[in-house]
């Protein structure tokens, strides 16, 4: 909820991800043979292989960035498969579908795709957000990410 009202607070359009919405998270990978893509296997053999890195010490750091995060299947609901196919998806399901997923959300109030609502709702209630002046502050603070927004004499303060 935290990165997504940074988002949403700041200037230009926010993207919202399959599945961000809903929290979904990255899958669990155990292995490099649990990946689909490409550029994430093949970066796992040119650091271990060639480079000489430490295998397990490198793939938690692929399998955090790895596209195949954003490929697999959204999480309907807490059927079979997510309620996404009655068939076998070409990615494993996250197995944590049973607990986050669209139906879940859309049911609790404090549910982060409930959370998303409110941000979009407030960006079309108050044009500070769409159209207020971005001033950076306390930029050399690696814990902290706080921004002002100004319009009209109005100010908001964002702390993440």
């Amino acid at each position: 909820k935290c990165i997504a009202t940074c988002l949403h607070m700041m200037q230009g359009t926010p993207y919202v991800y399959q599945g961000e919405e809903l929290g979904m998270t990255n899958y669990p990978f155990r292995s490099v043979k649990d990946f689909n893509d490409l550029e994430s296997i093949n970066a796992y053999y040119e650091l271990t292989e060639k480079m000489g890195w430490n295998p397990s010490e490198i793939f938690p750091k692929i399998a955090n960035k790895s596209r195949d995060n954003a490929r697999t299947p959204m999480q309907w609901d807490d059927s079979a498969n997510a309620g996404f196919t009655t068939g076998k998806p070409w990615l494993a399901v996250n197995p944590n579908y049973v607990k986050i997923n669209a139906a879940e959300q859309v049911m609790r109030e404090d549910s982060v795709f409930h959370y998303y609502k409110k941000l979009i709702g407030l960006r079309h209630t108050y044009e500070i957000i769409v159209y207020g002046h971005y001033d950076l502050l306390e930029a050399e603070d690696p814990d902290l990410y706080v921004y002002t927004r100004e319009l009209n004499g109005q100010k908001l303060l964002v702390v993440c």
